[in-house]
């Protein structure tokens, strides 16, 4: 039994993942998925470090957030909040508008509100409760990508973690991204090294950059998923003038009980009313989905003892959490200060 790729599982399938491969018997022809279980899903999770999931994404839905990503990109960066809106160098010096946070943000939305309502896809609450537990919070949105102008570079890294601080080994830190194009190595698609997440100290794998002969280009089409642990090291090549479009959806996750001891970076712990605006947010999502003729409803149920929390919680649709800029650059500085130093 299987889901029909990414609406409302039914009651019997709830303690199933669908994890992309080839060939289900019980699928229409062509369809592709693997029923696997919570342990399967975490256990793939644990050796790789990431899973694709194919075509999760589709109809309507993909449509939507097709439509709202591509009018996002053409109004560019000139936009507030500023820092929002990122621009990074390409390999020619020129700024690229190339990263956009929070695309939650109502005030945000210019065709549709699909990148509200993909927070709650059904698949996902289901894959971010198996790998990082019931009270699982998406802790920001990203949309990324390289246009036909030109896409600079993200080099090899682990999402936001210096090497001699890691989380304990049960807190787990991963993220759901969504990919809305045909993607390889023409334009830019995610190179990784696979069990990378494994290890307490990447520096040596960071230095050979993208010549690492160890490095798997994962090469994805519209509406497939990559789940990722956030130790990962994985990175992209920058794009020249002219090649095509590339877009992803990221949706890091964690465990808020975690996150209220260590933080959602190390040494960055937010508050528990902000764990709160960020689930309610994903109550509003699941909401929005079930009233939608593409959405298929949604599944999401916040854990008994985060209600009251959640209940007070201002709505945010961009809940930035409140940490002063201080801590944030001591901890930036200690995070590139970990990947420049030779390992012991």
């Amino acid at each position: 039994m299987c889901w029909d790729h990414g609406f409302e599982p039914h009651s019997s399938h709830k303690r199933s993942l669908v994890l992309g491969a080839s060939g289900c018997a019980s699928h229409n022809p062509g369809e592709r998925c693997v029923v696997m279980s919570a342990a399967e899903i975490r256990a793939s999770m644990e050796k790789q470090g990431y899973a694709i999931v194919r075509g999760l994404v589709k109809g309507r839905e993909l449509a939507a957030l097709d439509e709202e990503t591509r009018v996002q990109i053409a109004m560019g960066s000139a936009r507030h909040p500023r820092e929002d809106f990122i621009e990074k160098p390409d390999k020619y010096g020129v700024p690229r508008y190339f990263r956009l946070e929070w695309p939650t943000d109502r005030a945000k939305w210019q065709r549709n509100g699909s990148l509200l309502l993909v927070l709650a896809h059904p698949a996902f609450t289901d894959i971010m409760g198996a790998l990082a537990g019931a009270d699982f919070v998406v802790t920001g949105s990203t949309l990324i990508f390289k246009d036909s102008a030109g896409g600079p570079t993200v080099e090899l890294h682990r999402d936001h973690f210096a090497e001699a601080r890691r989380f304990h080994r049960d807190h787990f830190s991963g993220s759901i991204d969504i990919y809305l194009d045909h993607t390889g190595r023409h334009n830019g698609c995610l190179r990784v090294l696979p069990g990378s997440h494994q290890l307490s100290d990447c520096r040596s794998l960071l230095r050979p950059g993208f010549s690492n002969e160890d490095l798997v280009d994962l090469e994805m089409s519209p509406g497939d998923v990559l789940v990722h642990n956030n130790f990962l090291v994985h990175g992209s090549e920058g794009t020249a003038p002219g090649s095509p479009l590339r877009r992803v959806i990221y949706l890091p996750f964690q465990s808020a009980k975690w996150v209220l001891r260590e933080g959602t970076i190390p040494g960055i712990i937010p508050s528990r009313e902000w764990i709160g605006s960020c689930m309610k947010l994903m109550r509003l999502s699941s909401e929005l989905r079930r009233r939608q003729s593409y959405g298929g409803g949604a599944n999401y149920r916040p854990p008994l003892e985060w209600r009251d929390v959640i209940s007070s919680a201002p709505l945010k649709y961009r809940p930035y959490p409140q940490v002063s800029a201080e801590a944030m650059q001591a901890v930036s500085s200690e995070i590139k200060a970990s990947h420049e130093q030779s390992p012991a």
